[in-house]
């Protein structure tokens, strides 16, 4: 869990859960009863609630957004995907949802989809530096350095000071083999 004190969470969950008894029809308490299953790594449980929050509020992003986290955490990508994409329907920050999208695809080294759906995010927000920098990273990973320089470039454009896009950039210039570029 993510609390030092256990006992909190399952007080948090028996208060929400006697608290959606009362209120069937708040999406905030079955959403608030979700953060404490998922607190206590109750994932199936947390996914449950969620979805009573969505059949209450389907515009309820938030909702979708922890859905897809706990699909996450339990392994399951296509499903996590498939909530990010209902959330996408329902947010106004496309940029971060197609983001997110991206990262999950990153994570399973599905480079082209991944750098597909980091474009869109550009798309909504060309100034989204971590997208630029997640970007660099899938090309660097199929060995398209020129491209990969071009977005770590871009993304340190963005953020100058940003020390972890520094270092890309730098692994990226000594991973193709121009070291004169590393310092």
């Amino acid at each position: 869990g993510r609390y030092e004190d256990d006992n909190l969470i399952d007080k948090w969950i028996e208060y929400y859960q006697r608290f959606v008894g009362e209120h069937p029809y708040s999406k905030v308490a079955w959403f608030c009863l979700g953060e404490g299953y998922a607190a206590a790594s109750l994932f199936e449980k947390a996914i449950d609630a969620y979805q009573y929050a969505i059949t209450i509020d389907p515009e309820f992003f938030y909702a979708y957004s922890q859905t897809s986290l706990c699909y996450l955490t339990l392994g399951e990508y296509s499903k996590a995907v498939e909530a990010l994409h209902e959330a996408y329907e329902h947010t106004e920050d496309k940029a971060q949802v197609s983001f997110r999208i991206g990262d999950i695809y990153r994570m399973k080294n599905n480079q082209e989809t991944a750098i597909y759906y980091f474009r869109r995010a550009l798309k909504e927000d060309t100034f989204y530096a971590e997208a630029w920098h997640a970007m660099s990273t899938c090309h660097t990973a199929t060995f398209s350095f020129e491209s990969a320089i071009d977005c770590a470039q871009r993304a340190l454009n963005i953020e100058p000071d940003n020390p972890i896009y520094l270092t890309t950039l730098a692994l990226i210039y000594a991973d193709s083999g121009d070291y004169e570029n590393t310092t």
